[in-house]
């Protein structure tokens, strides 16, 4: 993700910190509901990010360098053929989370694709180093964190050929899950 895209947030700019839990609560009330004191620090040094329409956010080979929680807007992740075509993966809404993303941080491997915003992007970028120290130093961000991601899998019924089938899905449950779009 570019600097050019990212701005400090200081209590100013989102009118303390009780702003920005309540701002986080529309679209990831989750990982709002946390009150633990690390995971807030790390809420506290998050930047706010504004993209507008039709810009490349990431591109295949960019090392993603934060987490990302979309408050606005809505991201396309897709990838090149060797023709040039475009194949889109998925699209990230407010309250999701992207797997490419996240695989990204975690594994410290470069993105496999690309993402461009749809509409007009607002969101909050947690630095990879507070992410993996909260990941790491908190009892509750990584089970909400996890929580959140599978939360944006959504159990719509039997159907073929649409949507993921997880191999051995737990008996009683319709055969088909579609994912809705591991946000970004």
């Amino acid at each position: 993700m570019s600097d050019q895209y990212t701005g400090a947030v200081t209590r100013a700019t989102l009118a303390q910190e009780d702003r920005r839990v309540e701002v986080l609560r529309g679209a990831y009330p989750v990982l709002a509901a946390i009150q633990e004191p690390a995971w807030l620090d790390v809420l506290e040094r998050a930047r706010t990010i504004q993209v507008p329409a039709g810009r490349l956010f990431l591109k295949a080979g960019d090392c993603c360098d934060g987490f990302v929680l979309l408050l606005e807007g809505a991201v396309r992740v897709y990838q090149l053929s060797n023709d040039g075509r475009t194949m889109t993966l998925y699209r990230v809404n407010p309250g999701e989370i992207c797997i490419l993303s996240l695989n990204s941080l975690i594994q410290k491997q470069p993105f496999t694709a690309f993402a461009e915003t749809e509409s007009a992007v607002y969101g909050l970028c947690i630095t990879s180093q507070d992410f993996l120290t909260a990941m790491r130093v908190s009892e509750i961000f990584p089970v909400k964190c996890w929580l959140n991601w599978l939360n944006t899998i959504a159990i719509d019924g039997p159907g073929p050929g649409h949507g993921f089938q997880p191999p051995g899905h737990a008996p009683g449950l319709p055969a088909r899950a579609t994912v809705r779009a591991c946000p970004c």
